[in-house]
């Protein structure tokens, strides 16, 4: 051989090694790179969740009044079910009419203030 193409084919092999060595580095780079994705996320849906949880509390929280009326209203014309039987019922379905209720109201409310303004046609 020659000094030349010895010369040659060291450069080769230096040249696939340096390219196994990237190709393990990127490959570890791009596990870390999802491991952490995966922690932000997570993190992300927890901090979502907690939000959504502390705004459904807010809005229990203004639907009390209405909650302890139809609750009232609800165990007295149903004198065979009771507080627990009342709850089921509230969640499943009336808690979402109370809610809509809410939301029209305040929508009024707002419409009123931004009408006696006069910011606002309708």
């Amino acid at each position: 051989m020659t000094l030349y193409s010895d010369a040659v084919k060291q450069r080769a092999q230096e040249r696939e090694k340096l390219e196994r060595v990237q190709a393990a580095e990127q490959a570890e780079r791009d596990k870390s790179n999802a491991k952490t994705r995966q922690e932000f996320l997570a993190a992300l849906a927890e901090k979502k969740a907690q939000a959504h949880a502390k705004s459904q509390a807010e809005v229990d929280l203004q639907l009390e009044p209405e909650k302890n009326r139809v609750r009232n209203s609800w165990l007295a014309n149903h004198p065979r079910e009771n507080s627990d039987d009342f709850e089921e019922v509230w969640k499943k379905h009336l808690r979402e009419n109370a809610f809509q209720d809410l939301s029209r109201q305040i929508d009024e409310q707002i419409k009123a203030r931004l009408r006696a303004s006069g910011d606002y046609q309708w």
